[in-house]
C-alpha cells in the first residue's frame, strides 16, 4: 500500500522452494526465518515474531527432550533448508538428519526416523489428528520471523527494514496480534 504497487501472493511449500527462486523474479519479499547460513543471499528486516521449533516422536518412544535425541543411531526428519534444518545441522552432533521436501512429508513417522523436526502450532496440529503421537514440551529453537529480500536488491532491503521497524514501533493492529497469539505465536519486541 505505501509504494502503491499491486500485490501478488506466490506460495511455495518450503522454505527450500523459495530459496530456489532468489532472482528468478517470481518474488520480491518473503517471510522467512533469519538465519546466518542465508545472509550471503538475503537481507532480512527486523524480526517481528518468534516462532517455536521443537520435535514430534511417537508416545511410547523414550525421548523426553532434544538431549534424548541427540544419540547415536536417532534420526530426525527436518524440511530441506528450513530455518530448524539449518540450526540442528549446526547443532546435532552426534544424530542424524534425514531430509523431507516439504513439511507435511516430515511427518510421515513411518520407521525412517525416530523424530521429526517442525513449527510446534504444525506439530500439535499433527498430533490432534494422528493418535500414538507426542511433542517433546521444551523448544530446540526460537525462530526470528523476518521479511527477507534478495541481496542483490538492496535499496528493496532498505525500504522492508524501515517498513517492519515502524510498523514495530507504531504497533500492529490489535486483530494482528490478537490473531498471532491466539495461533501461539510471540511477538517480537
Amino acid at each position: 500500500m505505501r509504494l502503491g504497487c499491486r500485490v501478488e501472493f506466490v506460495t511455495y511449500p518450503s522454505a527450500a522452494k523459495i530459496l530456489e527462486k532468489i532472482d528468478q523474479d517470481e518474488w520480491d519479499i518473503a517471510f522467512l526465518a533469519a538465519d546466518p547460513a542465508r545472509e550471503d543471499r538475503l537481507l532480512f528486516s527486523p524480526t517481528y515474531a518468534l516462532i517455536e521449533a521443537t520435535l514430534v516422536v511417537r508416545e511410547e518412544s523414550p525421548y523426553r527432550s532434544f538431549s534424548d535425541i541427540d544419540m547415536e543411531g536417532v534420526r530426525v526428519c527436518v524440511t530441506r533448508n528450513a530455518a530448524y534444518d539449518l540450526h540442528l545441522a549446526r547443532r546435532l552432533a552426534h544424530a542424524k538428519m534425514v531430509h523431507a521436501s516439504t513439511p507435511a512429508k516430515s511427518l510421515d513417522l513411518n520407521g525412517n526416523h525416530e523424530a521429526s523436526a517442525g513449527i510446534k502450532q504444525a506439530l500439535e496440529r499433527f498430533v490432534s489428528e494422528h493418535e500414538g503421537f507426542r511433542i517433546l514440551i521444551e523448544p530446540f529453537l526460537i525462530i526470528r520471523q523476518t521479511i527477507a529480500v534478495s541481496c542483490s536488491h538492496s535499496s528493496a532491503g532498505l525500504l522492508v527494514r524501515a517498513f517492519v521497524q515502524d510498523a514495530l514501533q507504531q504497533g500492529f493492529s490489535e486483530n494482528v496480534v490478537r490473531e498471532a497469539q491466539r495461533n501461539g505465536v510471540a511477538l517480537a519486541n
